[in-house]
């Protein structure tokens, strides 16, 4: 009877972030966002909100376990399936920016990699680990001086990257002009 009731529950399909939509920081493929059938009171539990940091609960590979990103709220009422752990960091004591690189930090993915179970070859974390992860918590000034920093370093290293891919597509071009013969060599 208790089946049946729940077939005329209030439900809406809602974007679901699943394992395959959450990259290492700051990658996100939107290309996998599944869509999940929700019951109408069960969508407060699992929504998303800016600043959520998302962990894959678990893999077949030791190094994609734990696997986390930072949610900024790129899809409006999205929610998490159950293979993603939903971590909701306290604002006032604990930036989201700040916690969330730690965790791909070789002491972060240590802490999954000894607390790891495995079963039928896959790896798994549950909450109690992932709430017991040893984050270093200094002052929220310090945080934001940190977080300031890893930005910065990020758009440099953003910035770099995009140099070198211009210029080996500029010198890919030039060897195949040469090789073609529309350039002579030198």
């Amino acid at each position: 009877m208790a089946s049946g009731l729940r077939m005329f529950e209030s439900r809406e399909t809602r974007s679901g972030i699943n394992p395959a939509s959450v990259q290492h920081h700051p990658i996100w493929r939107t290309s996998q966002i599944k869509y999940i059938d929700l019951p109408d009171k069960e969508f407060a539990n699992l929504r998303l909100e800016p600043g959520d940091i998302l962990f894959v609960e678990r893999n077949g590979s030791k190094a994609e376990l734990g696997r986390c990103a930072l949610w900024h709220g790129e899809i409006a009422d999205c929610v998490h399936q159950n293979h993603i752990l939903n971590v909701r960091p306290n604002a006032a004591r604990l930036l989201s920016d700040f916690a969330m690189p730690w965790f791909d930090t070789d002491a972060g993915k240590d802490h999954f990699f000894r607390s790891a179970k495995t079963s039928s070859g896959l790896g798994t974390v549950n909450s109690s680990e992932r709430r017991a992860g040893p984050v270093p918590v200094p002052t929220l000034s310090v945080q934001k001086q940190i977080v300031d920093r890893v930005t910065k370093s990020r758009a440099e290293i953003a910035k770099l990257k995009a140099d070198a891919k211009a210029r080996a597509d500029v010198a890919k071009a030039d060897v195949e002009a040469m090789i073609l013969g529309a350039t002579l060599v030198e």
